[in-house]
């Protein structure tokens, strides 16, 4: 994590990002600053006269309207694919690591107690291969680029600390 400058939320803001999201991003999902201001924000798609339209089919195999949503608007899925894939076959068939992820998820200190972790950075939109690759900041690695990141934002505004 770095210090967001001011100027980085401007940018943000040119992109039609707001300041919300680039904290967020930057903050609570670990995001690098360059991808947190430029990357534009998911579309969600109406999908209530879909659900309308594939309601029957949806519920008879088993899936409601909520994971309807989640999947065309998180996954990107067609209508056709959300309504007709029955709820475990998609977890289950998302849920299987090949050995070399695995491998890569070890070699980068992600042990199976962190799995959840490169699970919850896929569903945010990381690669698979990002979310296996980036490991764990630990408490004093987050301290330590945050102190980076204010100093070097001082130092390019030519403020000095004040312990007020």
């Amino acid at each position: 994590m770095y210090y967001v400058t001011p100027k980085d939320y401007e940018t943000a803001e040119q992109n039609g990002i707001s300041a919300k999201n680039v904290t967020q991003r930057v903050y609570r999902y670990g995001w690098d600053i360059q991808r947190a201001i430029t990357q534009p924000l998911i579309i969600r798609r109406k999908v209530d006269p879909l659900w309308d339209e594939w309601q029957d089919i949806a519920s008879a195999n088993g899936i409601v309207k909520k994971i309807f949503n989640q999947r065309i608007n998180r996954q990107g899925w067609t209508a056709k694919k959300a309504a007709t894939t029955p709820v475990g076959k998609a977890i289950k068939k998302n849920g299987k690591w090949t050995a070399e992820e695995i491998e890569l998820a070890k070699k980068n200190g992600l042990d199976k107690n962190y799995m959840d972790t490169v699970k919850a950075r896929i569903r945010l939109g990381w690669s698979r291969e990002e979310a296996l690759s980036t490991p764990i900041l630990k408490a004093d690695e987050r301290a330590k680029r945050v102190v980076e990141g204010t100093r070097r934002y001082l130092k390019e505004h030519g403020k000095k600390r004040s312990y007020k």
